[in-house]
């Protein structure tokens, strides 16, 4: 053994927990001196496979191995809801009797697939929305609505850009918001149908959305150019038109942002901006929450929500942002990014900040929030760097099982961030669709419930892909 020519696994991360339908889980690692014939081996109690390459897929200074769906088959189904499996590499040359031998990493499947389907934004080039099934039978993701879409549909010139959306939970309609910040027209997508069933207009402005738990009904909010409503604005999912205002209290020192409607229908929380700018860049956030106190049988009155109260209580030099309700909604995800230079400053704007962290907790006042260590921790590549704009987290909608056991629950959340997928580097200031396994039941005792991140392998890796929302299921058009 020449430890000179030891190589060296630097993807997925140590620990990683991965769905079993992946499928696409890709293994990249660093040669070493002067090798070309590769050795790598799977194992655990159950399992014992050898693998024997070369570097066919050179990236980087580095190689990428991705295992063939026979057998990725073998390995996840022996494996899922298991014991984790020891993946270890040997290297040499057809020249040489020396081996090198990297260290090991570990990663474990849950026992039950990730199902509902993802959509997201994509910045580089056109924009567009982008949508990957996890129950489906895609290769890639594939556009959804573009800009041109709504120019052809909507009656308006084509926007620059659709961006910030939001997916009603059945999978058939989704708003988005054109242009982004100072904009706020809203664009009615009919996901089924494949048409935008309404004109665009410049009434009734958002730009984050989330949806009702029956699909009936958004919340809005607003305070770009023009706004005099801080509120949060309700609106019927059909017709586009404002059904009424949650009145939270805010006002054009103190509005409301980021709001995200609980899947039972009977909270909604929402960032309370300290220090205002625009919905896409504000500071100095804190976390509230309202409930429904009337009868929803008839859809959710404007005037039936309490008071807010306090969840995370804003600090000095910090930013707290993008609360998500988890698929039990007693757990939230939110952000959280630090500001050096006071409040105020591009590094906590909650715009894809370079500071921003993950962090989830219980959703009641006085819990303490806790960091997602394991999930916003950086690759081998990322050489110790942590700030790595993790941010846009939301959660697949359904509950998992992480063994056969019952009772074993876990989560999936996904989110940007602007680390290395390995030997994969962002192309310029690109961000990347990242998921990670949670564990709730850790969150009560004050653990980090998260596993390690894995890159979400479905989308393209040379574009700028933000705010990964899901549905129960997708609509695929052809």
């Amino acid at each position: 053994e020449n430890s000179d020519r030891a190589p060296e696994l630097v993807y997925p991360n140590d620990g990683v927990l991965v769905p079993p339908n992946l499928e696409e889980l890709e293994f990249h690692f660093f040669p070493g001196d002067d090798n070309d014939l590769f050795e790598l081996t799977f194992a655990n109690e159950f399992t014992d496979v050898t693998v024997y390459l070369t570097c066919t897929q050179e990236l980087n200074g580095g190689c990428i191995y991705e295992p063939d769906s026979t057998l990725w088959t073998w390995l996840s189904q022996t494996n899922r809801g298991g014991d984790s499996v020891e993946v270890g590499l040997r290297a040499t040359s057809e020249d040489s009797e020396e081996v090198g031998v990297s260290d090991t990493i570990d990663f474990s499947l849950s026992f039950d697939n990730v199902r509902g389907a993802i959509y997201y934004w994509t910045t580089s080039g056109d924009s567009a929305i982008m949508t990957y099934d996890f129950g489906g039978n895609q290769e890639q993701a594939e556009v959804v609505l573009e800009p041109a879409d709504v120019g052809e549909q909507g009656g308006v010139s084509e926007p620059d850009c659709v961006g910030c959306h939001a997916l009603s939970p059945d999978g058939t309609k989704m708003v988005s918001e054109l242009d982004g910040q100072w904009d706020g027209r809203l664009v009615l997508y009919d996901i089924v149908e494949d048409e935008i069933p309404l004109p665009v207009t410049d009434e009734n402005q958002s730009i984050f959305q989330s949806w009702s738990p029956d699909s009936n009904q958004f919340v809005g909010v607003y305070m770009d150019t023009g706004s005099d409503e801080f509120n949060l604005r309700l609106f019927d999912g059909d017709t586009m038109e404002r059904t009424g205002t949650i009145d939270v209290g805010a006002d054009d020192e103190q509005p409301a942002n980021h709001p995200d409607w609980s899947p039972d229908g009977d909270e909604i929380v929402f960032n309370r901006v300290g220090e205002p700018n625009t919905n896409q860049r504000s500071h100095h956030g804190q976390i509230e929450r309202i409930f429904y106190e009337g009868d929803s049988d008839g859809g959710w009155s404007p005037d039936d929500w309490s008071d807010p109260e306090i969840l995370v209580e804003r600090e000095d030099g910090t930013n707290y942002y993008y609360p998500a309700y988890a698929p039990d909604p007693d757990y939230l995800v939110l952000n959280r990014s630090f500001c050096d230079s006071g409040n105020t400053g591009s590094e906590c704007d909650q715009d894809m900040d370079p500071t921003a962290q993950l962090l989830m907790m219980r959703a009641e006042p006085g819990a303490e929030p806790v960091e997602l260590d394991n999930a916003n921790a950086p690759g081998i590549t990322d050489d110790g760097e942590y700030d790595l704009y993790n941010s846009f987290p939301k959660w697949a909608p359904f509950e998992f099982q992480r063994t056969e056991e019952f009772g074993s629950r876990l989560f999936w959340v996904t989110f940007s961030s602007k680390r290395n997928v390995g030997l994969r580097e962002p192309v310029g200031d690109d961000a990347l669709l990242w998921m990670a396994a949670v564990d709730p039941t850790r969150v009560d005792g004050g653990e980090d419930p998260s596993f390690p991140a894995f890159a979400i392998p479905y989308q393209e890796f040379d574009t700028d892909n933000h705010i990964p929302q899901w549905t129960e299921s997708a609509v695929i058009i052809e």
